[in-house]
Parts: structure tokens; sequence; C-alpha cells
């Protein structure tokens, strides 16, 4: 008895069946578990039967060729991926954009594309690394932006309006005129980054581009006997929880919201598959910066200032206030006062409420909590103080501002 012949390749333009539950294979050859998260959130939610068995480093190997499944979202890091999806007979949705080497000094093409909105993580990280008081800002640049969506220029732009030219570790400079695909190894550029930092001027605060060149920053500063953050304080993006779990320390980092990056993409491919139209490129907003100890510090004259600052910033849940934070610092209240003011551009009570506010927004966004948790958390006391000062703050009640948080 001779073998079934293979399923013919369906046309795109031709619309899934909702009878049958549609057949979608996930391909990250640049791999990110938040990502593969929000698919599969999207493959439950719209009944999909998810084939993620290749979904983790593909580099071009044991990418299907004789089989097509309903739809396909993928990134396309490498050539042979971004060659694959080009040619693949189903509806296609990327996620992040296209950074396979061979793609380089093309224009952009026509296949929809959801990504986490650099641009606003980068101005976010410029505005956090300037608050921190530190008279050096510096930038560990490893890919070349291919278009305005991007943290670098984002980050120097920020500097730069706020009078700041910062030092850039231009590992792409380095090695111009060398095709990314002979750039050399990790231990190669390690070293360059050791002797980039070595002559760095002292204290200083350095972003990288996502958060594995920002854990080299952190591991090469501590090699060369580098305090962090109090000598450098360093700051990365995309927030990837495996990756930070390599530090002895907790790395700040922009959440860009990956894993509704890969909701999105799911949602875009079910139009797809259902043969509606869809936008071209989707912009996630970024959840927001997420401070931990390898930005934890405040630089300037004053060291009692400086710790009053990281104190509010690190313990603002806490039942703080003026007269505890000026016994702390050894300081009168009024003497405290008048020189955060001059130090900071702000109150002490104006800094607490701020801080703690921002930490009520974040648990409303990320977590289910009762609103009188939430002004507990938060250091807010209870939820009617929570309700008046959240609503002068940002315009709208905790509750409509969590309803509306959930739906972007």
């Amino acid at each position: 008895m001779s073998p079934p012949a293979p399923k013919a390749p369906r046309s795109p333009a031709s619309p899934v069946s909702r009878a049958a539950q549609p057949s979608v294979s996930l391909l990250l050859d640049w791999y990110h578990p938040e990502i593969h998260a929000g698919v599969v959130r999207a493959a439950r939610d719209f009944g999909w039967n998810l084939d993620d068995d290749r979904c983790r480093g593909h580099h071009g190997r044991f990418l299907p060729q004789d089989w097509m499944p309903d739809g396909v979202i993928a990134t396309t890091a490498t050539d042979p991926v971004l060659e694959w999806v080009r040619k693949v007979p189903a509806p296609v949705v990327r996620v992040m954009d296209d950074c396979a080497p061979g793609s380089e000094g093309e224009p952009a093409d026509g296949l929809p594309t959801v990504v986490p909105c650099l641009r606003e993580a980068g101005q976010m990280a410029a505005q956090h690394l300037l608050s921190l008081g530190i008279p050096n800002i510096a930038f560990y640049r490893y890919y070349r932006p291919r278009n305005d969506n991007a943290v670098f220029p984002a980050f120097m732009d920020c500097c730069r309006m706020a009078g700041i030219d910062p030092i850039i570790l231009d590992f792409p400079k380095a090695y111009a005129g060398i095709p990314h695909s002979q750039w050399p190894g990790r231990p190669a550029r390690l070293d360059w980054l050791k002797e980039q930092l070595a002559a760095l001027p002292l204290p200083c605060a350095i972003m990288a581009d996502d958060d594995r060149f920002a854990i080299d920053v952190v591991t090469e500063a501590i090699e060369l006997g580098l305090r962090v953050p109090e000598d450098i304080a360093v700051l990365g993006v995309m927030d990837m929880r495996l990756v930070h779990q390599r530090l002895p320390i907790g790395l700040s980092s922009v959440n860009v919201n990956l894993e509704q990056v890969g909701y999105e993409a799911g949602r875009k491919l079910d139009l797809l598959m259902r043969g509606e139209n869809v936008n071209r490129l989707t912009r996630v907003p970024a959840r927001g910066l997420i401070e931990r100890k390898s930005t934890s510090t405040y630089q300037c004259d004053d060291p009692r200032i400086s710790r009053t600052v990281v104190r509010i910033r690190r313990d603002h849940a806490e039942p703080l206030s003026v007269p505890v934070l000026a016994r702390e610092a050894g300081m009168s209240v009024r003497a405290l006062q008048r020189a955060y003011s001059i130090h900071c551009g702000e109150s002490i009570r104006d800094a607490l409420m701020e801080c703690r506010l921002n930490a009520a927004a974040a648990l409303l966004r990320d977590t289910d909590l009762k609103l009188e948790s939430v002004a507990c958390e938060s250091g807010l006391g209870n939820a009617t103080n929570l309700c008046r000062m959240f609503k002068k703050r940002f315009g709208r009640t905790p509750g409509a501002w969590r309803l509306k948080m959930g739906s972007v």
C-alpha cells in the first residue's frame, strides 16, 4: 500500500476553515521565553493547535520542508529562517524586527510584524540614568539600528536634550567594514569590553542594547574591581528573567512587554487566517522600567542626601516620613528638606508620593490585587487615599486606569 500523498500547500489568500482547529507553527531563531508564553496564551484563546517543538534556536536547521501549517509566527534573526518564511504559502507574522545579516541594506519587506516600542524604552532608560545624578553616562552598543524604533538613537537624543553627550562603547565601529558574520566571538568581545570599561571616567552610568550585554558589563566591571552600582550603574532592556539569574545582583531593566508582543502576533495571525486585512506593523508599548540593585544609587555632593534618595526609591512602601529620614541622615527636618530640595529639585514628600503612585500603577497593571492591597503594598495606606491621590496624578480612578492598561 503506497503512503498517502503529502498535503498540498494552501494558498495564503485562502482563509482557514474554522471548523477544523488551525495548525500554527512557532519558529524562534532568536528565542525569548516571554514571547513564547504570549504565543501559547494566544493559541489557547484562539483555539489553535500550536506546534512549538521547533521554536528554539533554529539557525537554519530543521526548518519544515515537507509540510505546511495553517499559519506561522517567527523571528527572522538568521538568513535561513528569513528565506524560509518569505516562501511560506501560508499567513506569516514576524515578531521583532528583521535582523537577518543578509537583509542589511534591503528595503523593508511587507511581512506583517509585531515589535516592542524600543524607542520608548530608550527614552525611559535615559530618563532613569539621568535621574541618578551621575555625571558620566555611557552606552554599550552592539546592534546597528535599521530604523528609528531602536534603543540607541532614542537614548542618545534624550540625553543630548538634557545637555549630556554620552560616551559610546561602539563595538560595530570597532569592526567597521567587517561583515557581522565575521565579527569576533564572545571571549574576544568581552576582552574588548573590559578595556573600554577600564577607560571610563567614574562614577559612570551605562546603558546596554539589551540585558545580555548589560550582564556582560556587570561581570566585566566586577572583574576590574569596580563596585556596582557605586562606581558603575548598569541598565539593560527587555527584562529577560532567565538571563538575570546569571548575576549575583538584580539588574535594572526596561520591561518592553515581550509576552504581549507574542500575544499580539497571535492576534494578528488569527485575523490573517480568517482572511482579514491587518496593519503591517504593530508596536507594543513598554510596560515600564524596573529598578533593581544595579542602578540603586544616587550621586551628589552630600552623601546624606544620596543615602536619603536611595532609601526613598528602595523602601517607599515602608512607613517613611520626613522626620524618620531626617533622623537617619543625622540632620534636622528643616535642614534635610532644604538640602534635598536643592540637590533633587523636589520635596521629599513629592518624591515619596511619586514613588508610591508609580508602584501602585505597576501593581494595578500587573496584578489582580484589590485596591486595599494595592494601597498597602505601595505605601499609600488605604484604598481611599489611593483613589484620591491616583486620580490627581493620573487623571483617572485606579479601576479605570487598570481597565485601560488591560486593553493595551
